[in-house]
């Protein structure tokens, strides 16, 4: 047993207020054709590298007993069987629309709390009879075990070991068992993260207490239309666009970003998003960023980064448009936002003690972080804003991989997930149903890779 740390509270608030439901990581994996129950092969094909990943990541086994109390806690499911945490369909994934509904799918199923019979992850499979030699594999889990890092570790692990394994096979009962040896880690809060100073405290206070107290009036973007402001409708309902980036325009675009201007591919993925954003909403004066920021490496002593678990910060900013109107600023908002983003990893890391500042949970996690942002973020009730979520170039050898979340009901009003291969960049567009005006948002996907390929004649 184990007491949920900070971020972890966090992340169940979300469930608890029903504004969010899962994060995926999707591999399309190739392979021998089935020979049998299609359902069996899969089974015995996955069951043997699981083991092995759940012998490594005690995570992977967690539940939580008493989520809605102030004793939340971690447990873990003694034994349960693949077959439980497992769902096949047929698909024909390769279709961009497809695999966008199947992910918005995924991505909205909420896990259950109360069952304690099964862990808080699950696979789904599709396949199809034209693609025999090959699935869609989509892994689905609940945030308060796993960051948007820990999707890529799971997946890295799982091919290294299907690899390792010769195409070993098992036979059923697929009986998962958990490590009695191996704990699972403290909270990311006790793993040697740097804390706010007073004065930084009090800076945090006053910068929350004002807002509070008469509504933030800053200028920036929240959304097309407003929240459903009702706690007993609130739902999430993601809609999902997939886009790729071909492999020698990717290519380019990490040389031009690496070599030319000194920066990472990924500010070069944000700056598109911004610029696609000013060009679909020109009557926009500013919109905020938000990028999540993995701080494994940030604190003392380092944490293993291929560790599973909630070991995030973020560093917002705030894009204005007045003096970035056109392709041609495009590497220079680039280098401002790298240099901004370096700069503020540190303060990011710390991040995680801004929810000292709530005693109680989950009540104030649930009314505070969420059900305040109604007042505070008038008309439209949520925050609003973009995110990008870049996982980077992820080793697992998969033909390709798409990241994918739920777009919180109170936050952001658009979500990019991006993760790259060795041969391309993938990337999925999230947001709610009936907040944003779908002619813009159907331009969005394809002006954003028209922005990143116009990136390298600049």
């Amino acid at each position: 047993m184990r007491a949920l740390g900070l971020l972890e509270k966090y992340q169940v608030s979300k469930l608890l207020t029903h504004c969010y439901g899962s994060v995926t990581l999707t591999a399309i994996l190739e392979h021998d054709a089935p020979v049998g129950d299609i359902r069996q092969f899969y089974l015995a094909w996955l069951y043997p590298a699981i083991v092995r990943l759940i012998a490594k990541h005690p995570l992977l086994t967690a539940i939580v007993q008493d989520a809605d109390k102030e004793t939340a806690h971690f447990t873990t499911v003694s034994e349960f069987n693949l077959e439980s945490i497992v769902t096949f369909d047929e698909l024909q994934y390769w279709e961009p629309n497809e695999q966008a509904k199947r992910l918005a799918e995924q991505c909205d199923k909420e896990f259950d709390y109360d069952d304690h019979s099964i862990p808080l992850w699950r696979l789904h499979i599709d396949t199809h009879p034209d693609r025999p030699k090959e699935c869609s594999i989509t892994f689905a889990v609940q945030h308060v075990i796993a960051d948007g890092r820990s999707l890529a570790i799971f997946w890295q692990d799982l091919l290294q070991y299907l690899k390792d394994g010769n195409n070993e096979t098992a036979s059923p009962p697929f009986v998962l068992r958990g490590n009695k040896e191996k704990a699972i880690a403290p909270a990311y809060e006790h793993r040697g993260a740097p804390r706010y100073t007073i004065m930084e405290k009090m800076r945090l206070l006053a910068g929350h207490v004002m807002p509070s107290l008469f509504g933030d009036k800053k200028s920036v973007w929240r959304g097309d239309r407003p929240s459903v402001m009702d706690r007993s409708k609130v739902c999430h309902d993601t809609i999902v666009q997939v886009i790729r980036i071909d492999p020698a325009i990717w290519k380019k675009i990490c040389a031009t970003a690496k070599q030319q201007h000194g920066v990472t591919p990924h500010a070069a993925i944000m700056t598109a998003i911004m610029l696609t954003f000013s060009q679909l909403y020109p009557e926009e004066p500013a919109v905020k960023s938000s990028t999540p920021v993995n701080c494994r490496g940030l604190v003392n002593p380092r944490i293993p980064e291929d560790e599973i678990g909630n070991f995030v910060g973020s560093y917002s900013r705030t894009w204005t448009f007045s003096d970035f109107k056109d392709i041609t600023g495009f590497w220079d908002a680039a280098k401002a936002y790298h240099q901004g983003l370096q700069a503020n990893k540190k303060e990011a890391s710390k991040e995680v003690f801004q929810l000292e500042f709530l005693s109680r949970f989950p009540e104030d996690y649930c009314e505070i972080l969420w059900f305040e942002k109604w007042k505070k973020y008038l008309p439209m009730g949520r925050e609003g804003g973009i995110e990008l979520s870049d996982l980077g170039r992820c080793s697992a050898n998969a033909k390709e991989l798409y990241f994918c979340q739920t777009a919180n009901t109170f936050t952001t009003a658009i979500n990019v997930n991006s993760i790259s291969t060795l041969d391309a960049m993938h990337a999925t567009i999230a947001y709610q149903r009936d907040t944003l005006d779908e002619s813009r948002m159907e331009q969005f996907g394809a002006t954003l890779m028209k922005t990143l390929e116009l990136s390298l004649q600049h």
